[in-house]
């Protein structure tokens, strides 16, 4: 599978929000907001994907995240987020267009996608989509 990442710096020294990475899967379907984190207290950085807030809240009152996309497989996993890694820590030499990852074996993307319908009054959100690998 053929894919592209960019990153963009977040300005700021004292943040621990590094970087937005954008994902271009092929010509097909692209993953904005991809954050690369510095954890508490050490130099150790990874990789979170986008997420929205739900309504919900945990035991201690806090609201709970889902997120929006994430790899499936660990291999997958393991790629995609040692790709955005190697994107970040060589984003001086990585030219304008960024990263261009290509898997030996070069396979359509086939996806089907799924749109569940929400009617939530204190929300703009209609809807929820999933997309899904065949």
């Amino acid at each position: 599978m053929k894919y592209a990442i960019k990153v963009n710096e977040v300005k700021g020294e004292d943040s621990n929000l590094k970087v937005f990475a954008t994902v271009t899967f092929g010509d097909s379907l692209v993953v904005r907001n991809i954050a690369i984190v510095r954890k508490n207290g050490t130099d150790e950085l990874f990789v979170s994907v986008p997420s929205h807030r739900t309504n919900d809240v945990n035991e201690y009152g806090e609201p709970i995240y889902r997120d929006i996309c994430n790899p499936i497989t660990k291999e997958f996993y393991e790629e995609i987020t040692k790709n955005i890694l190697t994107a970040y820590e060589h984003r001086k030499e990585i030219s304008v267009d960024g990263m261009i990852v290509n898997s030996e074996e070069q396979l359509p993307l086939k996806f089907s996608v799924k749109v569940t319908p929400l009617n939530r009054e204190d929300s703009g959100l209609r809807g929820m989509g999933r997309i899904l690998p065949r």
